[in-house]
């Protein structure tokens, strides 16, 4: 037996667990980036949501400033019909964001473990399939669509 041999078995010896797997190694060693990223990603939430309405308030005042000026000396029925599709589209982009952001995306209804099922490492509890816990509500939710954070950034800021 080489070297290389003894040293995997000595290795293997005193390290092996029936439960030990390379998915739970990575997690284990993934463990302290997510908890980095859970605690940055509120902030960065709210930043993402500081610039949307940043941005969209930029794009209302330039459109004012600038365009409806040159429109008019142009054309002023085109002028009417572009301020009409701009507001229109403005109440849809704002509707959408703000529906986005306050609807919730459900949590599991009745969760059931099946043989090939998992638990949640967080909530102890049955995990259903694109199921994915939130660190800030401590609950699983159903494809996990950010629904707290940027939730939470908006009530910040009112």
């Amino acid at each position: 037996m080489t070297l290389k041999e003894q040293f995997k078995l000595w290795f293997q010896t005193l390290f092996y667990n029936s439960c030990l797997s390379w998915p739970y190694v990575m997690d284990t060693c993934m463990e302290p980036l997510f908890y980095i990223i859970d605690h940055t990603t509120v902030y960065i939430g709210r930043m993402f949501v500081v610039s949307v309405i940043i941005l969209i308030g930029t794009v209302v005042v330039i459109a004012h400033l600038l365009g409806i000026p040159i429109y008019w000396a142009y054309s002023p029925a085109l002028t009417i019909t572009l301020i009409t599709l701009g507001y229109w589209f403005l109440i849809n982009i704002t509707f959408n964001f703000f529906q986005g952001v306050r609807v919730s995306p459900g949590l599991p209804t009745n969760p059931k473990i099946s043989s090939g099922g998992t638990v949640c490492k967080k909530c102890i509890s049955p995990k259903p399939p694109r199921t994915h816990h939130c660190s800030i509500c401590n609950k699983c939710y159903l494809k996990m669509d950010h629904h707290c954070r940027e939730f939470n950034a908006l009530n910040e800021l009112n």
